[in-house]
């Protein structure tokens, strides 16, 4: 059964707009990742490009998933973990993984703690998410108070967020 499927089976009672817009974000995601090269560098652990795009992808979709199931963030943190700098897979620059899980962390500790993994075993999340909030452009949109808080993007935002909270 593909990401996708699964991901639409879950959302269904949310509405279809809620599904696109998640695909589409998804899409967007790579799409941009490619036009702003937030795919990364090849590395010694990992020489082949289409290698590197296919583990990128591969966090990204899991960092949207993460959203819904705790083991996502703990996977997530224990590959950051293994990672020899503090983005993932031994990238001197975050790629377009780093920015998904970023959110997906910071979704998780903002709307539903459940999802988090224990405390004291998600210190490599924590990090990487001082990491990002240290780049400049996401430390100016912070510092300026640019964050929406929106969830879904959806008019129905707050009946979502209202039934994910009694869900989780």
């Amino acid at each position: 059964m593909t990401f996708q499927f699964r991901l639409y089976l879950y959302l269904l009672p949310f509405g279809m707009s809620f599904l696109r817009s998640v695909i589409r974000a998804l899409k967007l995601g790579q799409l941009l990742a490619r036009k702003f090269d937030l795919y990364g560098k090849l590395t010694s652990s990992i020489d082949d490009k289409d290698l590197l795009h296919g583990y990128i992808d591969g966090v990204v979709q899991c960092a949207y998933a993460a959203r819904k199931f705790q083991n996502g963030l703990n996977s997530l943190n224990s590959l950051v973990r293994k990672s020899s700098t503090s983005f993932y897979y031994d990238q001197p620059e975050p790629t377009i993984a780093d920015y998904f899980v970023f959110e997906a962390y910071t979704a998780a500790r903002d709307y539903c703690r459940k999802l988090l993994p224990d405390e004291e075993d998600y210190q490599s999340l924590v990090k990487l998410k001082q990491m990002m909030r240290e780049r400049p452009a996401l430390a100016n949109y912070f510092s300026k108070g640019l964050l929406f808080r929106c969830f879904t993007g959806s008019p129905k935002d707050s009946e979502y967020m209202a039934r994910l909270a009694t869900t989780f």
